[in-house]
C-alpha cells in the first residue's frame, strides 16, 4: 500500500513539474507598474514583465535565413589577438601557408594538412572540443578555424596537423568555408 502512495505522489509531482515546465510566459509590452502587479495577482505570475520592446527584440527567434549576426544579437565578441605580419611565422617543414590552403581548398579537402601559425583567438570545450583560430601572416591574415582536444594558449605559435572539411555547417550560423577538424600538435 505504501509503494501505491509513493507512486502516485511522485506521478502527480512530475505532471506538476511537466505542466510547468511546459507553459508559455506571455510578453507584454508597454503597461505601467500599476497594470503589470494587477496582471500578475490576475493571472498567477503567468505573464513576464515587460514595459518597452526591448526585451522583446532582444530575443530573436533564430530561423532559416537567419544570419549568425541576429542569432547572437547582445552577446559580447571575445576579443582576440592581432594577427602576425607577413613573413614573421616561418612554417615547419611540409606545412601549408593558410592563403595557399584557401586558394587551392578543393586539392586539401578530405586530406590531412598540417599548417603552422600564431594562435589569435580560442574559445574552449564548444561541442566537446576546442576551437582556435590560427593565422600564419600569410594573405590578407587569413583566419583558419580548428577543431582540437589539444589546450592551445592564446598567441602561441603552433603546427597542426588535421584534417580539412570543406562547407562545414554547424547550425545557428556556424558555417565554415574551410575548416580544420580533429587538429593535433606536430
Amino acid at each position: 500500500m505504501k509503494i501505491k502512495i509513493w507512486n502516485t505522489a511522485i506521478i502527480f509531482l512530475l505532471g506538476i513539474m511537466f505542466l510547468s515546465c511546459n507553459s508559455k510566459p506571455r510578453v507584454i509590452e508597454g503597461r505601467s507598474a500599476a497594470e503589470e502587479a494587477e496582471a500578475i495577482s490576475n493571472t498567477g505570475g503567468q505573464d513576464a514583465l515587460a514595459s518597452t520592446n526591448s526585451v522583446a527584440d532582444e530575443h530573436k527567434v533564430i530561423g532559416e535565413g537567419s544570419s549568425m549576426d541576429e542569432a547572437h544579437t547582445g552577446i559580447q565578441e571575445q576579443e582576440g589577438l592581432p594577427g602576425p605580419a607577413a613573413g614573421q611565422i616561418e612554417p615547419a617543414p611540409g606545412a601549408v601557408k593558410i592563403s595557399q590552403l584557401y586558394a587551392n581548398k578543393e586539392k586539401y579537402s578530405n586530406k590531412v594538412v598540417k599548417v603552422t601559425g600564431k594562435c589569435v583567438k580560442v574559445n574552449p570545450s564548444i561541442m566537446n572540443r576546442n576551437w582556435a583560430h590560427i593565422q600564419d601572416g600569410s594573405g590578407e591574415n587569413i583566419d583558419l578555424t580548428v577543431t582540437t582536444m589539444e589546450d592551445i594558449p592564446l598567441g602561441a605559435v603552433v603546427t597542426l596537423e588535421g584534417t580539412i572539411a570543406l562547407d562545414k555547417d554547424f547550425g545557428a550560423g556556424y558555417r565554415y568555408d574551410v575548416i580544420m577538424e580533429g587538429a593535433v600538435l606536430r
